[in-house]
């Protein structure tokens, strides 16, 4: 059974640790996050043990908000591009 984890993380920053124990010992396949509140080479640089960054979306004109997915790393996928279809401030 696929297992997928959404939160609206409200500030992912320094939350990756504490946002695993949580969910130990039944984590999820994957994880949807969203309002994590960085920048585009900020959400870059953010690792999650035994996850891949699967996509992610910062703002480029507006603070906060944000999406990203992370996937289990024996989970084979294919990164899309996501940002021909995502605007700041629309859904």
């Amino acid at each position: 059974m696929l297992r997928i984890y959404h939160q609206n993380i409200c500030g992912l920053g320094t939350k990756t640790n504490d946002l695993l124990t949580s969910l130990y010992p039944n984590l999820p396949h994957i994880l949807w996050l969203t309002e994590h509140h960085l920048r585009q080479l900020q959400i870059q640089h953010i690792t999650m043990d035994d996850y891949n960054r699967g996509v992610e979306f910062s703002k480029r004109s507006f603070h906060k908000g944000g999406v990203c997915m992370f996937i289990q790393e024996h989970f084979p996928f294919l990164v899309i591009n996501i940002e021909k279809f995502c605007k700041d401030k629309e859904l």
